[in-house]
């Protein structure tokens, strides 16, 4: 089976040093649940982070899934992304949420350990989840993904979840890197021209 990681996810819900400005504790007390960082509503709180380490990007988390889901509809395709050293499996079957709101719901009440049909915890270790063909489509030295004339059954496309610098690749087994060109490109654009190519889509 061929597999879309989606990984190191520019994601994670409010520190404890936020939880007490006035309009996300009105937030906890309404829903119950720890928002998750955005950078569309926390700017003035991310000024002294640098852009590069900023986990403020759920909305490329909600378009990557939506988009690789649907190319699991017409293909046998594993799910799958991270955050931190976590590990989530996204069952193929559901129908995510479209409206961001509602997914970001989903995800924060995921992320504080709640049990949820669409999203599964799955671990921490990489080499237990992925296949043996391990290749991580970025901007890179090298041969590139349309020179590649054969992709292997069992592989694992990886693409990174950020938006202004590439994947943790620490954590990452054994892995092939293949060029996805010279220019910038977003998470769903990238995910677009890779998986109709390797799955071979009309």
């Amino acid at each position: 089976m061929k597999q879309i990681l989606i990984h190191d996810c520019a994601v994670a819900l409010v520190p404890g040093s936020w939880r007490k400005k006035r309009k996300i504790t009105e937030y906890i007390k309404r829903t119950g649940r720890i928002p998750l960082i955005n950078s569309s509503t926390h700017q003035h709180l991310l000024s002294k982070t640098p852009r590069e380490k900023r986990q403020d990007r759920p909305d490329l988390l909600h378009f990557a899934l939506l988009l690789a889901l649907n190319y699991a509809k017409i293909r046998e395709l594993d799910v799958l992304f991270t955050v931190g050293e976590d590990i989530y499996r996204v069952d193929p079957d559901t129908r995510l949420p479209r409206d961001q709101q509602r997914f970001y719901g989903i995800l924060e009440g995921v992320l504080a350990g709640s049990e949820n049909p669409f999203i599964t915890r799955i671990g921490r270790d990489l080499g237990n989840v992925l296949t043996t063909n391990i290749w991580l489509f970025s901007r890179t030295a090298g041969t590139t993904y349309r020179e590649v004339e054969e992709f292997p059954d069992d592989l694992t496309m990886v693409f990174g979840g950020r938006a202004h610098s590439g994947p943790q690749v620490s954590s990452l087994p054994e892995y092939r890197s293949l060029n996805l060109g010279d220019k910038p490109l977003e998470l769903w654009t990238a995910i677009s021209l890779v998986v109709p190519r390797v799955l071979d889509l009309p």
